[in-house]
């Protein structure tokens, strides 16, 4: 190999290379842009290759304090100036949100309350030269806090799971669990009139017998 130039546009850029078996790298990189790469070699034709450099994206962090729809959310990531000035949409839901509902500051996206959906919403940074940053966002209902419909919810009287649910046939202290051991119709209750005990003795039995033979006698 005899050369390799690389171009930004019609503008040569200066850039150190390391050639390797199979492999041509930038030591220092190159900054975000379009480039085509010019390879020569004696004896062989001259190759071009078009490259596209971008900058990473710092990560998002979702809110998770009093992420409902009464409250501010507020989205924050390191701040990354060149990265934040060059934001050119932010999506939710497949829309664009107007800026005129959200506020972009160092480290920080906040929506103001009530502008975003209740939900989970996939929200996604655009900006030139860098890839999409994206982050997950739940938004509570603020007007059903407790989301009964939550099976997860340990409130949810429709949770079979919940240990306060009265019709939870796990639940021990559910007096009509007829599992339960404390229960009055349990089967297992000593005093319970279906279970066989000195009041109540299985039918055959020798306490049977002389139960039956004491009642005769009375």
């Amino acid at each position: 190999m005899t050369g390799v130039v690389v171009k930004r546009g019609a503008l040569v850029v200066a850039a150190s290379y390391n050639l390797e078996a199979g492999a041509l790298s930038f030591a220092n990189g190159l900054p975000a842009g379009d480039y085509t790469i010019e390879v020569t070699a004696t004896g062989y034709a001259k190759t071009v290759v078009a490259q596209t450099v971008t900058l990473g994206a710092p990560a998002l962090t979702a809110d998770t304090t009093d992420n409902d729809t009464a409250h501010d959310i507020v989205i924050t990531f390191a701040d990354d100036l060149n990265w934040r000035t060059s934001i050119t949409d932010i999506v939710y839901g497949g829309v664009s949100a107007p800026s005129s509902v959200y506020t972009l500051s160092e480290g920080t996206l906040t929506f103001a309350a009530g502008t975003l959906p209740a939900g989970s919403l996939k929200l996604t940074i655009q900006a030139a030269g860098y890839p999409d940053a994206q982050v997950t966002q739940v938004v509570l209902d603020a007007s059903n806090p407790t989301n009964p419909t939550d099976p997860t919810n340990p409130t949810d009287p429709t949770d079979p799971t919940d240990p306060t649910d009265p019709t939870d046939p796990t639940d021990p202290t559910d007096p009509t669990n007829p599992t339960d051991p404390t229960g009055p119709t349990g089967p297992t209750d000593p005093t319970g009139p279906n279970e066989p005990n000195t009041y109540n003795p299985a039918p055959g039995s020798v306490t049977e017998t002389i139960a039956a033979d004491v009642r005769g006698k009375r």
